[in-house]
Order: structure tokens, then C-alpha cells, then sequence
């Protein structure tokens, strides 16, 4: 086992978006699910000392970079995050309308700050940001992630009520739960709603759309629950055949589709390594010693 050399936190890590092309790595992964992945490494938990006063994060993972022989400690949960929000990036760049469009993500503010990053990164037709965080939680979101946002040309607000907050809206992204509860309410045409909560949606949000894509076919209807077993007659298509070119894409320009992000809940190792390198970088985490 490689011993840790650096420990980021959930900012240092979701902060290092800014720095890679996470777009451009899940492309190739979706793409072409069986070729290797160009970045090496093997995640574990980790249960020994960690650097800093305050107290570790409960999911710390240690990420051992075969390529570099280089360790990093960083949560688990944000790797999840900044997945996701990779992946909603994706969604954008091949499936939402081009133009200075209005993105609204309805969930926890602690999913945000990595899709804000990516959309202040990654994601240039987007102008307008609405957050409306799941009932119950708070809308924390850190300097850094609105400093980003402004530096963008990006507008940032703040909407208690979901209907209200998808208005206008061309990419909605439903991180919250339970996603059930949910009243998205009337979308606009052409909207794209990307589902990352790992649940069902609404019966009414999910009759109403036009289109059904995902991101991994082979994840429909596994697990305990079998989630999604609703959709599967309805599939048109999934993201990796749009990057490739074997799918056109929306069939439509005014339907409103829906994205189920399956994979959204993954580990992903090449992304990780290639954020702790960027975090590295940026002078970001903490040297624990070697290389």
C-alpha cells in the first residue's frame, strides 16, 4: 500500500475542477466503456491519522495513484459530487440548447459547490444560476464558489420554491430527496431535466417529458430497489451513443427531456487522480510527507 503524501478536504477537492477537463474524461469513459482507463489507482477507506485541528471526515479514502506511486486522502462523498457534476456538464454539452441559457439545481447546498464550479468551468452557455435547496437544508455555499460564479459573467440567485426556481429554466438538475416529493411544476419547452438523486422523480415530471436518456444502460434496474424500472421501456437512448455519434440527440427541439444519471453514485478513481493532481497544482491539502 502507498502511504498518504497529501489530504484534501471538500473544498481543496471540488475547488480542483477549475483545473481539468472532467467533461472531456467522462466523454472518453461513456464513449467507449471498455477501454482501460488512462489513470491507474486503487481506493480504500482509510481509518489511520489524518493531518489538521478539526475532526477527519467519516467517508476519507485513501487514492493511491499507481501511475505517480503517490497516496491522497480526500472524501469520498465529494469525489461522488464532483462525478456528478461532471456528468451533468456532459449532459449540457450535448443535449441542452446552446445560448445563454438558465440552469436551476434543486437539492442540498452541500451537492452545489461542485456543480457550481463546473458550471463556471465547463459549462460556457449557461449565464444564469437558481439554487433552491431541499427543504430543511441550508444554502451554504463558500466565497470561493460565488467568486468563481462572478468571474464567470455568471448570475447567482436563490429561489425557496421549486416551481418558481425552474421557470425559464433550460437545464434542471434534482439532486435534493426525497426526490418523490418534489413539485417541479411546468417546465419550459426544450428543457432537459437531469435526475442525479438516485430515485425516482415524480410520476407527473417523468409522463411529462418527451425523451428518457441515461448515462450507463447497464446500471437500469439493478440494486436493491431496482430504481428506474419505470423508464426502462421509455430509454431512447444513452449519453454514450450521443458522444460517439451513433444517436442524433434530442429528436426535438421543443421536447423536454429527462437524463437519469446511474452512475452518478460512483467512485471514480481516474477522475480522482486527475483532481488530487490538479489540487497539487494549486498549492491545495496538506503535505503529509514523501514524494
Amino acid at each position: 500500500m502507498i502511504s498518504p503524501t497529501f489530504q484534501f478536504n471538500a473544498d481543496e477537492l471540488a475547488s480542483a475542477l477549475g483545473g481539468i477537463k472532467p467533461l472531456d474524461l467522462l466523454e472518453r469513459e461513456l464513449s467507449d466503456p471498455a477501454e482501460p482507463p488512462e489513470l491507474a489507482g486503487r481506493l480504500t477507506p482509510w481509518l489511520g491519522p489524518t493531518a489538521g485541528t478539526g475532526p477527519a471526515p467519516t467517508d476519507l479514502l485513501l487514492l493511491e495513484d499507481l501511475h505517480l506511486g503517490v497516496g491522497y486522502l480526500l472524501p469520498g462523498s465529494t469525489l461522488r459530487e464532483c462525478r456528478t457534476a461532471a456528468l451533468v456538464g456532459l449532459v449540457a454539452r450535448q443535449l441542452v440548447p446552446p445560448g445563454g441559457v438558465t440552469a436551476a439545481i434543486v437539492g442540498p447546498a452541500r451537492t452545489g459547490q461542485a456543480l457550481l464550479m463546473t458550471v463556471a468551468h465547463h459549462m460556457p452557455g449557461v449565464r444564469r444560476v437558481v439554487l433552491c435547496p431541499a427543504e430543511g437544508t441550508a444554502t451554504v455555499v463558500g466565497q470561493w464558489v460565488l467568486d468563481e460564479i462572478d468571474l464567470a459573467g455568471i448570475g447567482l440567485s436563490v429561489v425557496g420554491i421549486v416551481g418558481k426556481a425552474v421557470l425559464g429554466a433550460k437545464l434542471v438538475v434534482v439532486t435534493g430527496e426525497p426526490a418523490g416529493q418534489l413539485e417541479i411544476g411546468q417546465l419550459d419547452r426544450g428543457a432537459v431535466v437531469v435526475n442525479a438523486t438516485g430515485r425516482d422523480l415524480p410520476d407527473d415530471l417523468v409522463g411529462a417529458v418527451e425523451e428518457v436518456y441515461v448515462d450507463t444502460p447497464a446500471l437500469v434496474g439493478r440494486g436493491p430497489d431496482q430504481n428506474f424500472r419505470r423508464i426502462r421501456p421509455r430509454i431512447d437512448a444513452d449519453l454514450g451513443a450521443v458522444c460517439r455519434g451513433t444517436h442524433s440527440g434530442r429528436a426535438n427541439p421543443d421536447h423536454v427531456l429527462l437524463v437519469e444519471l446511474l452512475s452518478a453514485n460512483t467512485l471514480d478513481i481516474p477522475l480522482g487522480c486527475l483532481l488530487s493532481r490538479a489540487a497539487v497544482d494549486r498549492n491545495l491539502g496538506i503535505r503529509l510527507g514523501g514524494w
